[in-house]
């Protein structure tokens, strides 16, 4: 068995079950094997001889020679461990040397300001001892340091402690709060950064994405996650259903990137906590994104925290004695513990909802076989913070009287670039930068009909009344989501088509916005 040469936290894979009901994981450990054959497990005590777990069956069939093999089974505690592996359940074991744990992984939601809250945020602040925190041993933080002197060391597992850069009162505070509430060994994974807008955070092609994604693969699976969001936004006046939405995108990739839960992990999050600082906007962006935060929190169900008792460094990050602050926040938060009372004061109510839709001139809303629809002219949403990545859909309700559509007519597209049209033989296609795809009838029939336009890593489809109608193998353009132009395309008159529009979605990396045409130019967004 090869040694590994860090001691770390493996991400239970279950909550239940395990030798004291508090689940059990995975550990994979690298083999070198004469001949391929089963393999057994034990757990011995850091005390180098009682035995946690006696020998199982871990490995039906090891192939021989060097691999890495997966032991599963290891129960979730409160303490470290020794793995021992034999190939006879009598042994001999060939002892492990270096102290392993089972417990639970919390992970960094997209932030702009958590990553370096895992880190010590100045040398001159408290350290842990002054502040009278004596971190368990069982405690651990997998980041990058945003130590000056050290801004290129690597991601590594590391103890909290006070004798190196991870010495964090906010991890110190927050895992072992956390480690009491659920009863075993616990780590907070993820980077240190600095001033990210969440839309630059999210982009896949930017070095912060991956090196987020990079911490959240290293977990092998996480049980919650926490971020503290929402200056960087504050500061570049995002509107709340932009920040809102980015919020759910960041969820869903978060999910793709966790194994053991998949979406079934806990979320709570901060925004723009306790600053008065106005290089983070004036105080109606502050109260827009907080308002968005709550809003995007309770659609999530995740926790809201809206901390307004911290010690500040910078007019943004908490010091060392701020960071124990915020993770008693996050700590009731998981706990149970509501902090959304405070909504009221977090702007005006639905304040988060969707931008204003332009109406051109001639357009207004109609009751049109049976929905309040958009007609009589196009609509522009404004394009706010074109959202990233290649991975975005539109979809909308429309209908089309018959023998209305003299000339091409764009339905929906983005200026400039791609776009879904009807052609004067009333068939839908796409066009612009998206690859030509067509239907097969015609959707001028004065009917209702649900388009999709659908781009991701398998290429784009276009479905029609919930059928694939079209496909391209084609790498999808980036940046779209956030359709500009709704019945014309590129100024009110060009490309005008005569539809009526019940209701448009927008989305990317799986989450959606939608606006439902009510008789008003402010349709809600969910």
């Amino acid at each position: 068995m090869t040694q590994p040469a860090e001691s770390r936290v493996f991400q239970r894979l279950s909550t239940s079950g395990g030798t004291f009901g508090k689940g059990e994981g995975t550990v994979p450990v690298e083999v070198d094997l004469s001949t391929a054959g089963p393999l057994y497990a034990r757990t011995r005590a850091l005390d180098g001889r009682s035995i946690l777990q006696p020998g199982w069956q871990a490995i039906s069939l090891a192939g021989a020679g060097h691999s890495t093999v997966r032991i599963a089974g290891v129960a979730a505690r409160r303490g470290g461990f020794f793995l021992d592996l034999a190939t006879a359940p009598e042994g001999p074991w060939v002892e492990g040397k270096t102290p392993f744990y089972m417990g639970a992984i919390f992970v960094q939601a997209p932030s702009q300001s958590l990553g370096v809250l895992m880190t010590r945020r100045a040398p001159g602040d408290k350290t842990l001892a002054d502040l009278g925190i004596r971190p368990a041993s069982d405690l651990f933080v997998w980041a990058t340091s945003n130590d000056r002197a050290l801004a290129q060391h690597p991601g590594r597992w590391a103890r909290v402690s006070d004798d190196g850069p991870y010495g964090s009162a906010f991890a110190a505070t927050f895992l072992e709060e956390q480690a009491q509430r659920l009863g075993v060994s616990t780590a907070l994974v993820g980077h240190a950064t600095g001033a990210t807008s969440i839309a630059v955070f999210l982009a896949p092609d930017a070095s912060e994405y991956s090196r987020w994604i990079a911490s959240l693969d290293q977990t092998g699976g996480f049980e919650a996650a926490v971020g503290i969001i929402g200056h960087t936004d504050a500061a570049t006046h995002m509107s709340g259903a932009r920040f809102a939405l980015s919020l759910r995108a960041a969820r869903s990739i978060m999910a793709r990137h966790n194994p053991a839960f998949g979406d079934r992990f806990d979320l709570a999050i901060a925004t723009v906590p306790n600053i008065t600082a106005t290089i983070w906007g004036k105080a109606e962006d502050w109260q827009r994104i907080r308002r968005a935060g709550f809003e995007a929190a309770r659609a999530m169900g995740a926790h809201y925290v809206q901390p307004n008792d911290l010690e500040l460094v910078d007019g943004v990050h908490p010091s060392n004695a701020g960071a124990r602050t915020l993770a008693m926040h996050f700590a009731r938060a998981f706990a149970g513990a509501d902090e959304s009372g405070d909504a009221a004061r977090l702007g005006a109510a639905g304040h988060a909802d969707g931008e204003a839709v332009g109406l051109a001139q001639g357009a207004g809303f109609a009751s049109l076989a049976g929905a309040q629809a958009l007609a009589g002219g196009p609509a522009f949403v404004s394009p706010d913070v074109q959202p990233p990545g290649g991975e975005w859909s539109w979809t909308l309700r429309f209908l089309i009287r018959k023998g209305a559509v003299a000339d091409r007519g764009i339905l929906v597209g983005a200026a400039g670039r791609g776009y879904l049209y009807v052609e004067t033989d009333g068939r839908l296609r796409s066009g612009g930068e998206l690859p030509p795809l067509a239907t097969a009838r015609k959707v001028s029939d004065g009917q209702w009909h649900v388009a999709r336009l659908s781009a991701g890593t398998g290429g784009i489809d276009l479905f029609v009344d919930d059928t694939l109608v079209g496909h391209s193998d084609a790498t999808a353009p980036a940046g779209y989501g956030r359709p500009a132009w709704i019945g014309a395309f590129g100024a009110p008159d060009a490309y005008r088509l005569p539809v009526a529009v019940d209701w448009i979605e927008f989305g990317y990396w799986g989450a959606s916005t939608r606006y439902d045409f009510n008789g008003t130019a402010e349709p809600s967004a969910p």
